[in-house]
C-alpha cells in the first residue's frame, strides 16, 4: 500500500568546501585515485554519500525518517540528490601521502598513494526532500532545524579521510538554508502550492548534543623550517605544499595526515616502551603491537582488529602568505633565491649536496635544492576525539595516550614534516588548550579531571605487561 503523504518539504542550501574534498570513484586511472564524476564528466557528490553523512549528523537512529537496510521499517522519508561541484575557476589537484615504516623510519614499500581532490573554495548545492506523513511535519521541521544547527557548528564532513582533515563543508558566506512546502493534505492545498511552493521558516534549534567530545588546540611556532612536500616535476624537489589564499596569494598547507602520522609514531613508541617490546618488522604488526595507539588512530585494514580512527586531525595552514607569482617563479630553474612575505617572513632556496663517502667530495648528480619557509606563522593544530567510536574501557585509555603524546610534543620530542633527522621540522609549543564537553580543562596530567583517565592508563599498562611474554 502506498504511503500517505500530507506534505513534501524541500530543504536547499549552498555549501562551500572548507578543506580539500575527495569522494572517490572506486576506480584507478594513472597514479591517483580519481574523484567521482557523472556520465557528463561533472564532479559530483552522490546522493548516497549525503544520505550516510547526514544520517550521522541528526536522528540517525530514527528508522521512520531514514528507513532500514532490510526494509522492515519501510523506505526512507528523506531523499538526497546528487550535488554538482562548482569549481569557480579552480582546478582539481592531487593530494599525496606516504605510509612510514616505523622500523626503518623511511617510506614503506608500496605505501605511496595519491588522491584527486576538489580544492577548498569550491561550491556545491545540497537538496533534501522530506515526505511528511499526517502529523509528522512538526517533527520533520525540527529535524531540519537540528541538521541546520549541526552544519553551522562545523560538523559536516564528507568523502574520504575526513578524520585527517579532508572533506569539511560549511554554509556559503552570507547564505542560509531555504525550506519550501508542497501540500497534499487537501485539494485546495495541492492547487495552491502546485506551481509555487510556500516558504517555511525554520525555528532556531541547538545542534544535537555530542557527549564526552574532547577538543584540543595546540598553538605552536617553528624553531626550524617545517616542510611537508608533494610530488613535483620542478628544479626544487623538496618544497612546501602551497594552496590558494585569495587575492593572488598562496599559503602553506600541512596536511592532517602528516600531523597524525607524526603523533601516531610517537604514540606507538610510548606504548611499546611501556610494554617493553621491540618494533616488529611487519607494518601491520607494528600497529597491532601498540593497541591504545590503534584505538586512537585506527587499525590497519589487514589487521585482526580493524577500527576507524576516533581522533580527527585537521589540516593546518600558515597564517603567512606569499604572492602566487613569486612562488611560481621560485620553482623555476632561473629562480630568485627567495620570495618575501609580510615582515621578515620568506621562502628561501637553500642548496644541499650529498657527499661521496669514498672520495669525501660531492657525489655526482646529488646536488639538490630545498625551498624553506622562514619566519612563517601557523594556525593552531586542532584535534578532536569522539568517544562514541570506542567502548568505554578503550576511550579512557586512548585519551590518556593522547595527552601523553601531546606532552611529548610540548616538550619538543616530536617533529613535523620532512627532514626531521636533518634539522628540519622542530617546533615550539606555546599553549595547549583542552576542552571536555565544552568546558576548558588545564593541560596537566596531574589535574583532577584527568585522574580517571590516568587510572585507566595505569590499569591497561599493568594488565598488558603481565600478558607480554618474558
Amino acid at each position: 500500500m502506498a504511503r500517505e503523504i500530507a506534505s513534501v518539504l524541500v530543504w536547499r542550501a549552498r555549501l562551500v568546501v572548507a578543506s580539500d574534498l575527495h569522494v572517490g570513484a572506486g576506480t584507478l586511472t594513472g597514479d591517483a585515485a580519481p574523484a567521482f564524476r557523472d556520465a557528463a564528466g561533472r564532479l559530483v557528490v552522490p546522493g548516497t554519500t549525503w544520505a550516510g553523512v547526514l544520517r550521522t549528523l541528526a536522528r540517525g537512529d530514527d528508522i521512520d525518517l531514514w528507513g532500514t537496510a532490510g526494509g522492515d521499517g519501510g523506505a526512507a522519508r528523506v531523499a538526497t540528490a546528487d550535488s554538482v561541484v562548482d569549481l569557480a575557476g579552480r582546478t582539481t589537484r592531487q593530494r599525496d601521502g606516504v605510509t612510514v615504516d616505523q622500523a626503518s623510519g623511511s617510506a614503506l614499500d608500496g605505501g605511496v598513494y595519491a588522491r584527486e581532490v576538489v580544492p577548498a573554495g569550491a561550491g556545491l548545492g545540497l537538496v533534501l526532500t522530506v515526505e511528511s506523513s499526517p502529523g509528522s511535519e512538526p517533527g520533520d521541521l525540527a529535524f531540519l532545524a537540528e541538521l541546520t544547527a549541526a552544519i553551522r557548528a562545523g560538523r559536516l564532513v564528507a568523502g574520504a579521510r575526513t578524520r585527517r582533515g579532508l572533506g569539511r563543508l560549511l554554509f556559503a558566506p552570507d547564505t542560509a538554508p531555504q525550506v519550501t512546502r508542497r501540500r497534499y493534505d487537501s485539494a485546495a492545498g495541492f492547487w495552491a502550492t502546485r506551481r509555487t511552493p510556500e516558504p517555511v521558516d525554520l525555528v532556531t534549534a541547538p545542534a544535537p548534543a555530542e557527549r564526552g567530545v574532547i577538543e584540543v588546540s595546540v598553538c605552536w611556532s617553528p624553531d626550524t623550517p617545517v616542510i611537508v612536500g608533494e610530488s613535483r616535476s620542478t628544479d626544487v624537489p623538496l618544497a612546501p605544499i602551497m594552496v590558494p589564499a585569495g587575492a593572488g596569494t598562496v599559503r602553506q598547507l600541512i596536511p592532517g595526515t602528516s600531523i597524525a602520522g607524526a603523533l601516531r609514531a610517537r604514540a606507538e613508541l610510548v606504548c611499546r616502551t611501556v610494554l617493553g617490546v621491540a618494533t616488529p618488522p611487519d607494518p601491520v604488526a607494528q600497529q597491532e603491537s601498540a593497541p591504545p595507539a590503534r584505538w586512537l588512530f585506527g587499525g590497519p585494514a589487514g589487521g585482526g582488529d580493524t577500527t576507524a580512527s576516533a581522533l580527527t586531525v585537521e589540516d593546518c595552514h600558515s597564517t603567512t602568505s606569499v604572492s602566487c607569482e613569486g612562488w611560481l617563479s621560485l620553482l623555476g630553474r632561473a629562480a630568485p633565491r627567495s620570495v618575501h612575505a609580510a615582515g621578515r617572513a620568506e621562502i628561501r632556496i637553500t642548496d644541499h649536496v650529498a657527499v661521496d663517502r669514498w672520495t669525501g667530495g660531492a657525489a655526482d648528480g646529488r646536488l639538490f635544492r630545498v625551498a624553506e619557509p622562514h619566519g612563517f606563522g601557523y594556525e593552531p593544530i586542532r584535534l578532536r576525539l569522539d568517544p562514541a567510536w570506542l567502548p568505554d574501557d578503550r576511550w579512557r585509555v586512548a585519551l590518556a595516550l593522547l595527552m601523553i603524546t601531546l606532552r611529548e610534543l610540548a616538550e619538543g620530542r616530536v617533529a613535523l614534516g620532512a627532514g626531521t633527522h636533518r634539522g628540519l621540522g622542530h617546533i615550539r609549543v606555546d599553549q595547549v588548550q583542552v576542552t571536555v564537553d565544552g568546558v576548558e580543562q588545564p593541560f596537566d596530567l596531574r589535574a583532577p579531571w584527568f585522574v580517571p583517565f590516568r587510572d585507566a592508563w595505569r590499569s591497561w599498562a599493568t594488565d598488558a605487561t603481565a600478558e607480554v611474554p618474558a
